[in-house]
């Protein structure tokens, strides 16, 4: 197949069809991605070599028409190139964007000058062994730009002078707070041997459950997992714990009710039953 410029696929279909993707990439970079996100590039030797001519012509990285120009304006993440003054020469268009409507950075100042915040930081520290030294490094820091995010941060020696790689992680860092909490209160509930926990799928088949909720029923947690809620609610009660489960799938908030359970020796037992969405 003749491929366009720029071309994206998945590992698994890099790996389905190299043959064919080895020889579009004659025509032009492939992107390898996963979960969504690029995170390689195939490359035709001929290509590869324009690349580390364009290194060395710095000043002229993202100057059009350029093969490294091309694979920069297709990352992703935010780009900054730095000379060995820490002056800033070129964006990529993700770091453009994100900058955009403030005061840095700017293309010809240094980034002390247009992001003082930056002085002193991880991310200077790093610029400057960058420039020096050649030293490669990855790290996590705060945005000095906008306020409460979280930055993924990498930095390289480009050129004569340095490269600062990032993207915000602030959603990632917040995904994985609130699963941290999730786990403790999960543990905290566990503890208490008298509280029974379980969750539920849409379809009203249990995901989890604690063995408090395994001991209410009479039942191991193993085969709990794969049961309905319904099919543990006393018969009488089955409609109304059908209409509380669909009032919190409908947003209309956390849910407590008394019900009874039937437990694996055919008795049933009185419990008082909360519901939230997760």
């Amino acid at each position: 197949m003749n491929a366009p410029k720029s071309v994206t696929v998945s590992a698994a279909q890099l790996v389905r069809n190299f043959g064919e993707l080895r020889s579009s990439a004659l025509q032009g970079p492939i992107f390898i991605s996963h979960h969504g996100r690029r995170t390689h590039v195939l490359l035709s030797g001929a290509l590869f070599g324009g690349v580390r001519e364009d290194v060395g012509g710095q000043g002229a990285v993202l100057e059009e028409g350029k093969g490294l120009g091309l694979l920069i304006e297709q990352v992703d993440a935010c780009l900054v190139i730095l000379d060995e003054a820490s002056r800033v020469i070129s964006l990529n268009t993700a770091a453009l964007g994100y900058f955009s409507g403030l005061a840095g950075l700017h293309v010809g100042l240094s980034c002390a000058d247009d992001l003082p915040e930056l002085s002193g930081t991880t991310a200077e520290a790093h610029f400057k062994r960058a420039t020096r030294y050649g030293e490669r490094a990855a790290f996590d820091m705060p945005s000095a730009s906008h306020a409460g995010q979280w930055l993924r941060c990498s930095t390289f020696p480009f050129g004569s002078g340095a490269a600062f790689m990032f993207r915000n992680i602030s959603a990632e860092r917040r995904a994985l707070s609130s699963e941290q909490r999730l786990d403790s209160l999960r543990l905290a509930l566990d503890a208490a041997t008298t509280i029974g926990r379980g969750e539920i799928s849409l379809r009203g088949t249990f995901t989890d459950v604690s063995a408090g909720m395994a001991r209410l029923v009479g039942i191991a947690p193993e085969r709990l997992k794969m049961a309905r809620l319904s099919e543990i609610v006393s018969l009488g009660r089955r409609a109304d714990a059908a209409e509380q489960v669909e009032a919190v799938l409908q947003d209309r908030g956390a849910r407590a009710f008394e019900t009874r359970l039937l437990a694996n020796d055919g008795s049933e037992r009185p419990v008082r039953m909360g519901l939230g969405p997760l």
